[in-house]
């Protein structure tokens, strides 16, 4: 990531914002093919695959907070607030992750 600062807050402490750029939002989902999201079906079905689970949205949340930060950087920003993700895994078996907060150019004190 470039060096956005990123928080769930609503202002950012110590700070003073100079620019107000919107909100900015970035998606993300895993790439699994058929036979990958059965698999991984039955391992949750048998208790064995919350571990791959975890890691696979850890993974997926990561990209999408990438995608976030460069959109941010693009239009001048260098903190996003009020930061939210949202973890969406539909019956097709495939995970997806929504980013948005707002994009604010801020001075740090």
């Amino acid at each position: 990531m470039s060096d956005i600062i990123l928080t769930a807050l609503e202002t950012l402490p110590n700070s003073e914002i100079d620019e107000h750029f919107g909100i900015v939002s970035a998606f993300a989902s895993n790439n699994l093919n058929f036979f990958q999201t059965i698999a991984l079906k039955a391992k949750l079905f048998f208790g064995y695959g919350a571990q791959d689970v975890d890691k696979m949205i850890e993974q997926i949340t990561d990209n999408a907070l990438k995608k976030l930060s460069t959109a941010a950087a693009t239009r001048g920003a260098n903190v996003i607030i009020a930061l939210r993700i949202n973890v969406i895994n539909p019956s097709s078996g495939q995970w997806e992750v929504q980013v948005y907060g707002t994009a604010i150019k801020a001075s740090l004190f």
